[in-house]
């Protein structure tokens, strides 16, 4: 391309554009000097809301249950982006009236992308402890989701991953990103490569798609496949994943495993979430065996072998007898800590298989908030499916 090597200022002004006029984001204008730039926009939020129906206490409950788990000063990052992950992927549940019935009010739309409110925001000037200014934030239902660090030709993708890695330090502005899914980095030469919070540099990943495709600049065309609207609203939802303190988006082949599937003759719905539970499980299968290697030698008992299974009403099992358990693929979406319970519990069953009070007090002895971990499991629902355990 005969303009490579241009100004990052005609980059970011093209690929404003890109998301303007070609993937139908609203352009919310530069936020250098606007006072209060969020990554909950309470406007933007609740007008979106209200368009879906939902009721002004109800958003007020909402609004107030995300911003608390988003700005938790007990946790750190990760642990923040999670538990806003999970109020994203499943809704938040409000109850606004003593009596009334508990009800689940869901902040994106997952069924229908073109129903969410999309919107790009340039220069976003974030106070804290040092002022930073991502290039360009993305909002869904005014939720920041994602951030783009971009560099002129000359300069390397490198740089803008390090300047993002910087900015969720706590001394600067970790907190703007505790609801931020995708941090991409890119320039004209090099094109695009993306990653979660915290993703170390190395592991930034390059997305590649239509590679005979040079009919714009590399940066535009991946970040044209990968922030299409229901593309994005995909991967958010079908691929994103809390691994033991490490947060993973897919590999394009992963992704794209997906699609070919449901391309293939008698290829379906059923087909294609086959596909996402087998990343799933995956996941899992590499979760597990630190969490066997640390409770084993601490329980004093020992798996022959574990199998990963989607199971429709419970999150575990064990064989005594055979020393063998089994773990609902569904954990791989929860967080860490419930993953740990159910290991600890099956573990606990190959030194009493029922759940009498002996059962009950080893859980007490080895793993003193197994309770909390069960409620907390529990609540989050799976598939419109009733569980318990």
């Amino acid at each position: 391309m005969s303009e490579i090597g241009q100004p990052e200022r005609a980059t970011q002004n093209r690929v404003i554009a890109l998301f303007r006029d070609k993937l139908g984001y609203r352009y919310l204008g530069n936020w250098t000097d606007r006072d209060g730039n969020s990554n909950i926009e309470e406007g933007l939020f609740s007008a979106w809301l209200t368009k879906s129906g939902t009721m002004p206490a109800q958003i007020s409950v909402a609004l107030h249950k995300l911003r608390t788990e988003a700005d938790n000063h007990s946790r750190k990052l990760y642990g923040n982006n999670q538990a806003v992950y999970n109020l994203l992927r499943y809704g938040v549940p409000v109850k606004i009236e003593a009596g009334k019935v508990t009800e689940t009010i869901h902040l994106i739309n997952w069924r229908e992308p073109e129903q969410n409110d999309f919107a790009i925001v340039e220069e976003v000037t974030l106070k804290g402890n040092h002022e930073r200014r991502p290039d360009l934030v993305l909002y869904v239902n005014g939720i920041a989701v994602g951030v783009v660090e971009l560099k002129n030709s000359r300069v390397s993708i490198g740089e803008g991953i390090r300047q993002s890695l910087s900015n969720q330090q706590p001394e600067f502005n970790a907190w703007f990103f505790s609801t931020v899914q995708f941090i991409f980095a890119g320039n004209d030469s090099e094109g695009l490569q993306y990653g979660a919070i915290g993703t170390p540099e190395k592991y930034f990943l390059k997305w590649k798609e239509d590679e005979e495709d040079d009919s714009r600049f590399k940066l535009d065309k991946y970040l044209f496949r990968m922030c299409r609207k229901d593309r994005l609203i995909e991967l958010m939802h079908d691929f994103v994943l809390f691994d033991g303190g490490v947060k993973k988006l897919p590999r394009a082949h992963q992704y794209f495993g997906v699609k070919a599937a449901q391309a293939r003759p008698r290829t379906g719905e059923d087909k294609r979430q086959a596909l996402v539970e087998e990343w799933y499980r995956e996941q899992l299968k590499e979760a597990v065996p630190p969490l066997l290697a640390r409770w084993q030698p601490l329980l004093g008992v020992s798996v022959e072998r574990f199998f990963v299974q989607r199971m429709k009403t419970r999150w575990g099992s064990c064989n005594h007898k055979a020393h063998t358990i089994r773990l609902n693929t569904e954990l791989a979406k929860k967080p860490p800590e419930c993953l740990e319970y159910i290991v600890v519990h099956e573990l606990v069953h190959l030194l009493e298989p029922t759940h009498n009070a002996r059962f009950v007090a080893l859980m007490d002895r080895f793993m003193p908030k197994w309770e909390f971990y069960r409620e907390a499991l529990n609540r989050l629902p799976v598939r419109r499916e009733t569980w318990s355990y």
